[in-house]
């Protein structure tokens, strides 16, 4: 992966008055993939995040708890959801 941090960098040290939508924007314009990866990276944070490190480790119904108390759904819904979310994540 190539390194943006000095693309960044100049961005944020060069403009005269900082906006941050328009330093993504220009970011975006000339690497996409470096704004795509941020946002799937802020998706993936948090308890999402740890659901997913539950797939990795064979520990479903640790899965299944963690999304059942932050979403409040119940037992069937949960386990559909934790599925489909391991299916496409």
């Amino acid at each position: 992966m190539a390194n943006y941090y000095k693309d960044v960098i100049d961005y944020l040290y060069f403009e005269n008055d900082i906006n941050y939508a328009d330093i993504v924007c220009k970011i975006a314009a000339s690497h996409p993939k470096i704004v795509m990866d941020a946002v799937k990276g802020l998706n993936q944070s948090g308890w999402k995040c740890e659901i997913l490190s539950y797939r990795e480790s064979g520990h479903k119904l640790s899965a299944i708890k963690l999304w059942r108390e932050k979403t409040g759904l119940g037992l069937k819904e949960t386990k559909e959801a934790v599925e489909e979310y391991w299916a496409t994540n």
